[in-house]
């Protein structure tokens, strides 16, 4: 993941609420095509220019070549407020992150996010590194507000349950059960991917609560209810991975070493 700068030459002085108001809306569509990470996104208003802080998944997050037509259509309206096209600067790599997939031919995805991170949900099933949405086929909306979507949801979920207080029955069963509302969402984006890439694409079901070593040893796939259990856990955290459903899951953390 890496940091960088957006910046907009002020054209004219006369329009700086619709200067504004056309910025923000040019990150949102950055975002749900993937191309910039989080909600945030801070802007900064100098005497002939606005300058947007972002973060970004890989150095060809600006290409052109990538972006989706509401970007482009998004992109023409500049002019009409008095700003120029976008001056984009790479600023440096967030070092707490890991770098962006470099496998030239993933053999298959994971859907993967906690409440820490502001990388791209879907993971390299190879590398486990994050993938850039933009490098995969888009969604018959053409961008990926799905996914987004259900990771925002996911990480508020992780949270309340992390937090241990408002909510965490409710959190931790949309995390952990096959039929809540969460993963049905989660499996239907994985199915998508799936059909659009041609690659199998596994779902995570956060395992929180458990009553012995043995017995979480013992658990069988949470759908088909066959055999799961990992010799060695994959990635170094998925102890469980079931091929006919595409689930993973963990043994309970408590009871992991």
């Amino acid at each position: 993941m890496l940091v960088a700068q957006i910046q907009f030459k002020i054209d004219t002085q006369e329009n700086s609420e619709a200067q504004q108001d056309e910025i923000q809306w040019l990150c949102g569509t950055y975002r749900m095509d993937g191309h910039t990470l989080g909600r945030e996104s801070p802007v900064a208003q100098q005497a002939d220019q606005f300058i947007v802080f972002t973060l970004i998944p890989a150095e060809d997050a600006f290409d052109t070549a990538t972006f989706n037509k509401y970007i482009q259509e998004r992109l023409q309206k500049l002019s009409l407020v008095g700003l120029s096209q976008p001056i984009f600067n790479i600023l440096g790599k967030d070092p707490s992150e890991s770098s962006a997939c470099a496998c030239s031919k993933p053999y298959s995805f994971i859907l993967f996010t906690t409440y820490l991170t502001l990388q791209s949900p879907l993971r390299c099933a190879s590398c486990f590194s994050p993938v850039p949405l933009y490098r995969i086929p888009r969604f018959p909306s053409e961008d990926f507000h799905d996914i987004i979507s259900w990771q925002s949801d996911y990480q508020s979920c992780d949270s309340l349950q992390m937090n241990c207080s408002t909510g965490e029955r409710f959190a931790t069963r949309q995390l952990s059960s096959y039929d809540s509302s969460l993963t049905q969402r989660g499996l239907q984006i994985c199915m998508e991917i799936e059909k659009l890439t041609g690659k199998p694409v596994y779902y995570y079901l956060y395992r929180g609560t458990g009553k012995s070593h043995k017995g979480e040893l013992e658990r069988k796939c949470r759908h088909c209810g066959g055999e799961w259990l990992l010799k060695e856990p994959w990635h170094k955290l998925f102890d469980f991975r079931c091929d006919k459903c595409r689930l993973l899951s963990n043994v309970e953390w408590s009871f992991k070493a």
